[in-house]
C-alpha cells in the first residue's frame, strides 16, 4: 500500500465551489422575477402612476350603504393624503433635499489625522 492520498471530487482549497463570475441558481431565479415584474409593470405604467397620485394627494371612493340586506344607496368620502407617498414623489422629482450638520469642526485635529494617514500608508525604505 502505497501512502498517496485518494481525491474524491473537488472541494475545499482545491478548487471546489462555483467558478468565479458564474451566477447562483437563486440569482438567475430572482432576475427572471424581476425581468417579469418589469415586463409587467410596463404594461400597465399609466395605471401605476395614476395610482400612486391618487394615494399622494388623496381620493375619492364608494361605500355602499346597506339596510334590512339591500344597497340603499353609496356613500362618497375623500380620502386623506398620504403623507409617506407625498414626501416619496416629491424626492423622486426634485431630488432629496441636503441635510444640514451642525457643530464645530477642528481643521488641527484633521491634519494631524492626515500627517499620521499618510506615515503609516507611505512604504518603508530599506
Amino acid at each position: 500500500m502505497t501512502n498517496t492520498p485518494i481525491y474524491k471530487g473537488r472541494g475545499g482549497w482545491r478548487g471546489g465551489g462555483r467558478p468565479r463570475g458564474s451566477k447562483s441558481k437563486a440569482t438567475i431565479k430572482k432576475e427572471k422575477a424581476r425581468e417579469y415584474l418589469q415586463k409587467k409593470a410596463c404594461e400597465k405604467w399609466d395605471e401605476i402612476i395614476d395610482a400612486y397620485f391618487a394615494l399622494a394627494f388623496g381620493h375619492y371612493r364608494e361605500k355602499p350603504e346597506w339596510s334590512n340586506g339591500k344597497k340603499v344607496g353609496v356613500k362618497i368620502y375623500k380620502t386623506a393624503p398620504d403623507r409617506a407617498a407625498l414626501n416619496d414623489l416629491v424626492t423622486r422629482v426634485i431630488g432629496k433635499p441636503l441635510e444640514e450638520i451642525s457643530g464645530s469642526l477642528n481643521l488641527t485635529n484633521i491634519k494631524e489625522t492626515q500627517a499620521t494617514l499618510r506615515k503609516l500608508l507611505t512604504p518603508r525604505k530599506k
